[in-house]
């Protein structure tokens, strides 16, 4: 049977056709609009991101934002915010390009990795680095990374990760030139992943499995070797000392007490072949994957996974003489899972699609080099199905993006799969009809999720809220009550409280919680805010003007914050403070 010859000039022009299939595939997104996880946090909120100056970016590089530490992110928002200002559209197009030109990078470094062992002249590479970069471009389980605006680090991660294995690979190659250049521009690349999302220092393991299979460098040299790796491990170990301190300065890491060792370990097992499952048949994608009640060893889930797991290490240790690409691969998978796979756990979801995004190169890979053989000795019988393919995951992707347009398309998609499970799923909801003002829906999620666990804090807070938007301060005050008794140590409880009783006029009681709001969280401009306004409205006009100095200190681009000190320092008498804090409002555009 005749075959098609793969021309030289098919390559780039085969990596586009795909990245712009994917790009194409992803314009729905496009419609969709912030979701109310993380993306206030990180856009909405962010009153950082809204000027691109030196103060950003020593900023970024010596705060924790939403209880992580990725500065590259975040100075790409501020680059987004400059542009778009809060128009969702421009960050979801920001978002698809990255992922588009990912899928350009992964069908380059597909074509490089099988192209190390196919024989001259081979149509293998080629047709393994389209499959590969349609499995990735396409795949449904990344719509979470794509779709969803916080997951911004998720594609620029991915993006510096490639450009560094790519460079890596140029370096390692034995008739390179500019070896020197090749080595510091992946070592560059690197940094900037790991600035992006922690998950990439994972990539000096993964530059030693390469070592092993394609490359297979470790029979040569062995100290240069690990020698060349140690600014990559430093690196990665001053990355991890960062997310540390990040997750547990924000109290991010869930406690052995709440997160017990035995649930680490079930977790854990049952997610690497949880993982998998959802890359083989990504179906019933869910946005959050509530954990489980209790973690039960004999469980046969937990048998089966372990099992597995067991069994696919062994194999591919045995064959490992002969075939070395399956051991190359598992590892890469497994090592590039070990992060997020629920040993450091971080919030409470048992898995996320999200995390996927990169572990799912090396079994895409793997899956393209199985076609890629397929289409060598029966391209005839391997076209259609890869059409077939491209198809389902093209068609499957643009139905998952719908559940990320909004957040109650986002909530209401997790309470249908899980409607038993877990509190935040409702109470996320509940703030998603709180926000449109469907007061009535928003108090019927926030009731559900109090009676799946009483014990939840946040709902009170969720609930607190909404009661004082309907009027309710005294049942707000009770459940802000509720929530800092729960949680004593949480500074918005308080905050919240003061703001409830504000309303009620109780104001000895206001400057009270405001205090502990800020003997709390000594950097909360808020609280500073308010405690001002409270100083006003009772006269206390010299306190006003110190709280006011203290917020416009925090946050020195609110308008609203030099308006209400100009209006305190003109009742006590401070004309000069008052006109130069009238005029700093009028220039940032603040009017009464």
């Amino acid at each position: 049977m005749s075959q098609p010859k793969t021309d030289s000039s098919l390559v780039p022009a085969g990596a586009l056709l795909i990245a712009l299939v994917t790009f194409a595939v992803y314009l729905p997104s496009l419609g969709s609009g912030f979701v109310n996880w993380d993306d206030p946090a990180y856009i909405l909120d962010n009153a950082r991101i809204r000027s691109i100056n030196l103060e950003l970016f020593r900023w970024v590089f010596v705060n924790v934002v939403n209880s992580n530490w990725h500065p590259l992110t975040i100075i790409s928002y501020a680059l987004d915010y400059s542009f778009w200002g809060t128009d969702p559209w421009g960050y979801h197009l920001v978002n698809i390009v990255f992922h588009s030109l990912n899928t350009f990078l992964v069908f380059y470094l597909a074509l490089r990795l099988v192209g190390l062992k196919a024989p001259h002249g081979s149509k293998v590479p080629f047709a393994a680095a389209a499959v590969t970069a349609i499995l990735f471009g396409l795949h449904p389980a990344h719509v979470e990374s794509v779709s969803w605006v916080s997951e911004r680090k998720d594609v620029l991660c991915g993006f510096f990760f490639i450009l560094s294995i790519l460079a890596y690979l140029k370096y390692a190659a034995p008739s390179a030139g500019k070896k020197l250049l090749y080595y510091f521009a992946s070592l560059f690349a690197f940094v900037l992943a790991v600035m992006s999302k922690p998950m990439a220092i994972t990539l000096p393991a993964v530059l030693l499995i390469l070592d092993y299979y394609p490359l297979e460098r470790l029979d040569r040299g062995k100290p240069r070797l690990f020698f060349e790796k140690a600014p990559f491990f430093l690196l990665a170990a001053v990355s991890g000392a960062l997310t540390v301190w990040a997750q547990g300065s924000s109290g991010a890491f869930m406690t052995i007490e709440n997160y017990p060792l035995v649930m680490r370990v079930f977790i854990s097992t049952r997610g690497f072949t949880f993982y998998l499952y959802k890359l083989a048949f990504p179906l019933w994608l869910s946005p959050y994957y509530p954990p489980p009640l209790k973690a039960n060893l004999l469980e046969i889930g937990f048998i089966a996974s372990l099992i597995s797991l067991v069994a696919i290490t062994a194999a591919t240790l045995v064959i490992a003489g002969e075939k070395k690409v399956f051991l190359a691969v598992w590892l890469f998978y497994v090592i590039t899972l070990l992060p997020v796979v629920g040993v450091l756990q971080v919030g409470g979801q048992a898995a996320a699609d999200r995390y996927t995004y990169i572990p799912g190169l090396g079994p895409f890979i793997l899956v393209g080099v199985g076609f890629g053989l397929l289409f060598e000795k029966r391209y005839k019988v391997a076209l259609p199905i890869v059409i077939l393919l491209t198809g389902l995951l093209a068609s499957k992707t643009i139905v998952q993006q719908a559940v990320w347009k909004t957040p109650l398309t986002l909530w209401s998609e997790a309470i249908r799969q899980y409607p038993e499970s877990v509190p935040i799923i409702y109470n996320n909801r509940g703030l998603a009809y709180r926000k449109i003002g469907e007061y009535p829906k928003a108090l019927e999620d926030f009731n559900r999720a109090v009676s799946i666990n009483p014990s939840y804090f946040y709902t009170y807070i969720s609930r607190g809220l909404l009661y004082g938007n309907m009027g309710r301060y005294d049942s707000a005050i009770a459940d802000f009550d509720t929530a800092s008794r729960l949680k004593p140590g949480y500074a918005e409880a308080y905050y919240y409280r003061a703001i409830a009783k504000f309303n009620l006029k109780r104001y000895p009681e206001v400057f009270e919680d405001l205090s502990t709001a800020i003997k709390l969280q000594p950097g909360f401009t808020d609280a500073y805010y308010k405690r001002g306004l409270a100083h006003l409205t009772v006269g206390a006009y010299p306190s006003a003007v110190e709280d006011f100095k203290k917020a416009v200190f925090l946050e020195p681009n609110n308008g609203a914050f030099y308006y209400n000190l100009g209006l305190a320092a003109s009742k006590a008498g401070d004309g000069e403070t008052a006109s130069a804090s009238f005029k700093r409002a009028a220039e940032l555009g603040y009017k009464k």
